[in-house]
């Protein structure tokens, strides 16, 4: 099977360790795969940057959703050219 960029993504993020939780590791899993569905490309055609992320994508600002969209970013930026 072919690998995907959440799966690369995966192999070099911090991996937690919750032996008893593994609904826990699944969940943290889950939110690295969401992200980089979030992840959109901008072209002259949207006007947008070459890479930004799409909390909601609504006329209204979802605080949060911003807020760790842009503490995602800040972590992943350094590794989105390894996968």
């Amino acid at each position: 099977m072919k690998q995907g960029p959440a799966d690369k993504l995966l192999k070099i993020v911090p991996e937690p360790l919750i032996p008893s939780r593994p609904d826990l590791i699944a969940m943290y899993q889950k939110c690295w795969q969401i992200g980089l569905n979030k992840t959109e490309e901008g072209s002259p055609e949207n006007g947008f940057v070459e890479q930004y992320i799409d909390a909601a994508f609504d006329r209204r600002i979802f605080q949060w959703d911003t807020c760790f969209s842009v503490a995602w970013v800040r972590f992943i930026f350094a590794l989105h050219s390894i996968f």
